[in-house]
């Protein structure tokens, strides 16, 4: 049942993936079908002698169909678009931070006081949108 259980994940995790690349409609969406139901009898499916048919099976098939061009141009703009989103949010999360120990420095009364830690918790909750944006562009340039 585990085995079912990861094999079933995985397929949703695989397809989920293909679509968010927009590879969907190049390979086809009884194969994206298939790939989501791998533990749930889609392994059995697909590897039964009954559904070797060129039709209906993906482990029939071999290799599916290259992309378009199309989708790789559809790609290509999504990764565009991401790349720039993190930026964007690369330079805010800058300035908020230079903004925040501005305040911080600025601080002179026992209530400035107060605000200047309230304002540091910002910036340290900043630090880490940083290094998550960090981490999210070093996976963007993997894909």
């Amino acid at each position: 049942m585990l085995c079912r259980s990861e094999a079933d994940a995985m397929g949703r995790i695989t397809a989920g993936i293909l679509r968010l690349l927009k590879l969907d409609k190049s390979l086809g969406q009884g194969t994206i079908e298939q790939l989501r139901n791998l533990g749930s009898g889609g392994m059995d499916n697909i590897f039964s002698p009954r559904r070797l048919s060129r039709q209906n099976s993906f482990g029939s098939i071999g290799t599916p169909r290259t992309p378009t061009m199309q989708a790789i141009a559809d790609v290509m703009s999504s990764k565009t678009t991401l790349e720039a989103t993190i930026s964007s949010l690369q330079g805010e999360i800058s300035e908020s931070k230079a903004k925040c120990m501005a305040l911080i420095s600025q601080a002179s009364s026992t209530e400035d006081q107060n605000r200047a830690e309230d304002i540091r918790q910002l910036s340290e909750k900043l630090e880490s949108m940083q290094s998550l944006v960090t981490q999210l562009k070093n996976f963007d340039l993997t894909i």
